[in-house]
């Protein structure tokens, strides 16, 4: 899911996003954070609706008195406007909002900006209750998960009203439309154009992501493990496109596999092991994704630890080479001509580069060396250990399962 949060503490620490990772959220990068309301307002209408991003819910954090009388002005905005999101498939108005419970909301002063207190209800979905050491909050018996099941029921029922299916099986009867669309509660009065109806994992994915592959991913590390000397990519690759929620998560609709991309009047060519191209209404940017093996280790085990040169090289592959064919304007031509091949129009010169390989003990042994050897100037290569990957497989099962339409 993707998450506004709006918080008023601008020294949040670290194990804050615990209370939602692995339930809400893959990883605190899932997490948009400001810090004023003001930055969350722009967010909001230079975002997401002036570029028609996603968004699953917001959830506001705060201590005064005078962040909170902010907070009613947008949550009033909010509740009132007419804009759309999520390349217009939803209506803004709806979106669910929580409140973190502090010592301010059993006091008057929150319901100041209505005309009862029971209009209060209006304008947040609940008040979340946080744990005092961020522990996971949960996907069952508090205010986030009710609230989230509320606005996919209404969602269901909106769909139910016109007749159709989430997915786009049956034709939409633009006369049952004209005729209902006014009872629409989530849904906008528009989503109907968009060629790729409710394009989302979470729709009518609960059968395609099986619980299993968890088991074959950690299967396949076992191997490695009895097997330090086992060398074979195509195995991992193999098992990523037969589960392809593993690289394409939330956030992207294709991916591209071992595209020859040349060099002006060369015969010489990059070739990455995927690209992962977005979902127009994605906040994410596209993915160069390489693949390396899951007992590949990091650091030297020398009195000064250092990145091994094994793993330096694989850094500089998608830090450098990769990085460096991607984002220049000379080779735009030549990519634009081998990506309409494929049947896609658009790549962006701006995009973000991933690793998979190793194991989190790995990198645990010199976080720090190693985030600083992912730096490429302006960019940083997003390492992923398999442990992680495990980790998005159980999220995104989870995701489609518990808070998915299907």
């Amino acid at each position: 899911m993707k998450i506004l949060l709006i918080s008023e503490d601008s020294l949040l620490p670290p194990s804050y996003f615990k209370m939602f990772e692995g339930d809400y959220i893959e990883s605190k990068n899932d997490v948009t954070v400001k810090y004023t309301v003001d930055s969350a307002k722009d967010f909001l209408t230079d975002i997401i609706i002036e570029r028609q991003k996603h968004l699953d819910f917001i959830i506001i954090d705060y201590n005064s008195i005078q962040f909170e009388k902010e907070i009613n002005t947008l949550t009033e905005w909010l509740r009132y406007t007419k804009e759309l999101y999520s390349i217009k498939n939803f209506k803004l108005k709806a979106i669910p909002l929580f409140l973190m419970n502090n010592d301010l909301l059993i006091s008057e002063d929150f319901f100041t900006q209505f005309q009862t207190q029971s209009d209060a209800p209006k304008y947040h979905n609940g008040i979340v209750e946080k744990p005092n050491d961020f522990s996971r909050i949960g996907i069952s018996n508090n205010k986030l998960a009710s609230g989230l099941d509320s606005w996919l029921d209404d969602l269901k029922s909106d769909l139910d009203d016109l007749d159709i299916d989430s997915e786009g099986k049956y034709l939409l009867d633009l006369k049952i439309f004209e005729k209902r669309f006014y009872k629409l509660r989530v849904l906008s009065n528009e989503f109907h154009r968009n060629s790729k109806r409710l394009d989302y994992i979470w729709v009518g994915n609960s059968t395609n992501i099986v619980e299993a592959t968890g088991d074959d991913i950690l299967k396949m590390l076992k191997q490695y493990e009895r097997n330090p000397s086992l060398r074979n990519e195509k195995d991992v690759h193999d098992l990523l496109r037969s589960n392809e929620h593993l690289l394409k998560g939330e956030d992207y609709y294709h991916s591209l596999y071992e595209k020859h991309f040349y060099y002006p009047q060369n015969k010489r060519y990059v070739e990455s092991d995927f690209i992962n191209f977005k979902h127009d209404y994605s906040l994410a940017k596209d993915e160069i994704f390489e693949v390396k093996l899951p007992n590949e280790r990091f650091i030297t085990k020398t009195k000064i630890p250092r990145i091994l040169k094994q793993a330096e090289r694989y850094f500089n592959q998608v830090g450098k080479k990769y990085n460096s064919y991607f984002s220049s304007e000379v080779n735009k031509e030549e990519i634009a001509k081998r990506l309409k091949d494929e049947g896609i129009d658009t790549f962006s010169l701006d995009f973000s580069l991933s690793l998979l390989m190793g194991r989190e003990e790995y990198r645990q042994e010199n976080q720090e060396l190693i985030n600083k050897a992912l730096l490429y100037g302006q960019k940083r290569v997003k390492l992923i250990t398999y442990d992680n990957l495990i980790d998005r497989h159980q999220y995104l099962h989870q995701r489609v399962t518990r808070f998915g339409l299907n």
